[in-house]
């Protein structure tokens, strides 16, 4: 179960200060993502983002845009999680770019400072 390998990801590594985690989970819920309904993959989502301390940043920068359209409704089932801030962060779902499939093309843009690290001997 996908629940299952997020747990198993490692968020915090070595010299690593920030873990990206983003995706297609087929999850919905109507507390994380404004979305209409909530699923038994969001909730367990819901508990997952609650329990490692992680953004959701949907909620933040796109909040009730659906990432998923199709004939029988909308949903945002797309997300973008990350374990510390983003700087400048900015989220577009784009409803003009067409993937052939009831998805949109999700993206997220932000800046990173890189950190030199330098040691005398």
């Amino acid at each position: 179960m996908a629940i299952d390998i997020l747990n198993s990801l490692p968020l915090h590594h070595g010299h690593a200060t920030n873990t990206i985690v983003c995706g297609d989970f087929n999850a919905r819920s109507t507390a994380l993502t404004a979305d209409t309904i909530s699923s038994a993959r969001g909730r367990l989502m819901e508990q997952w983002i609650r329990t490692v301390d992680i953004t959701l940043w949907n909620n933040i920068l796109a909040p009730g845009q659906p990432t998923f359209i199709s004939h029988s409704g909308t949903s945002i089932i797309d997300w973008f999680l990350s374990t510390r801030p983003l700087m400048a962060p900015t989220m577009h779902i784009r409803s003009n770019l067409s993937l052939n499939t009831y998805c949109r093309i999700s993206q997220i843009e932000a800046y990173f400072r890189i950190v030199k690290e330098c040691f005398l001997l």
